[in-house]
């Protein structure tokens, strides 16, 4: 999964997660999943039904994330600390 962005007026995209090898999800699914897991990182409700495999994996997904999202706010607090203290 990458996210896209743009600096000045290029557009570069940076890898969130590597879903891997034993991702087993059809791609046919995979806007449905996309969706869900957008939804769901900005706390939006499921309105329509979804099947369980894809509601389970889009949840999986997200929580990692969010964790790594957290995680890297620690790393990048704890660099600004270690610069501001030199």
């Amino acid at each position: 999964m990458v996210e896209s962005f743009r600096i000045g007026n290029k557009v570069k995209q940076q890898t969130l997660l590597n879903l891997g090898a034993e991702f087993s999800i059809p791609r046919e699914y995979w806007g449905e999943l996309t969706n869900r897991i957008e939804a769901i990182l900005h706390h939006q409700p499921n309105l329509l039904p979804l099947d369980e495999t894809i509601e389970a994996e889009a949840q999986r997904i997200a929580s990692n994330l969010l964790l790594r999202k957290k995680n890297m706010r620690r790393v990048m607090s704890a660099w600004r600390q270690q610069i501001i203290a030199r």
